[in-house]
């Protein structure tokens, strides 16, 4: 897992990495699901031969020249899903190497905190200010 933000010449937007190597999957290949604030959830399916790029704010996303398949996890209809519906999805990826069935259109009900917490970030003081 990881989770950070993009420089401010990308807009500070904050994203989250989970990924679930081979190990998980039953030897299919690495399964990545990426977070964007402005963009919600989008997954991928990996080779079993990819390699992480060298990571840089403007390679946000699934940016893996190996990558299958890489799309928006339209499953999930809301940019702050909850974690509940978050990891059915990812179970339904990682265990059976495809979408789930259902539709998850609920949002979160911690999705404004979320929000709160991060436009504080933003407006922060910051030394370079």
């Amino acid at each position: 897992m990881r989770a950070d933000r993009t420089g401010r010449e990308h807009g500070e937007s904050m994203y989250m990495v989970l990924v679930w190597d081979v190990s998980r999957t039953g030897a299919l290949g690495d399964v990545r699901l990426n977070w964007e604030e402005e963009t919600g959830w989008a997954y991928g399916k990996l080779g079993l031969s990819w390699q992480e790029a060298d990571w840089a704010p403007d390679m946000l996303g699934i940016q893996s020249r190996d990558a299958i398949v890489q799309e928006p996890l339209a499953a999930l209809h809301r940019v702050f899903a909850s974690p509940s519906d978050v990891a059915d999805a990812a179970q339904h990826l990682v265990h059976h190497w495809r979408l789930p069935g259902g539709e998850y259109p609920g949002e979160w009900d911690q999705a404004g905190h979320v929000r709160a917490a991060i436009d504080a970030f933003r407006r922060r003081p910051t030394a370079c200010t």
